[in-house]
């Protein structure tokens, strides 16, 4: 079952091992956490933040295009619209 909270965690755990984007995904992420707290985003789009280059992870690499397979994946998941969109 999707939960928008855990999005750091699925990051993680398909992305860990990708050195500087791995780097990259934790920056963007952590800034967009800090703009819920701070400013109201919604938690949707910190968690498409989070999530935004996991389809750079070589497991769910389909056709080659990152955006496309990591929103199909997320698709998959059960994540809200609003998150496979923006990724």
């Amino acid at each position: 079952m999707w939960q928008t909270e855990q999005a750091s965690e699925l990051a993680a755990e398909h992305l860990s091992d990708l050195g500087p984007r791995w780097s990259h995904i934790q920056t963007v992420g952590r800034l967009a956490d800090r703009m819920v707290m701070d400013h109201g985003l919604s938690t949707e789009i910190a968690a498409a933040a989070w999530l935004h280059d996991i389809g750079y992870a070589p497991a769910l690499v389909a056709t080659g295009f990152h955006p496309m397979d990591g929103a199909a994946f997320l698709a998959d998941e059960g994540a809200p619209d609003q998150v496979v969109s923006l990724v």
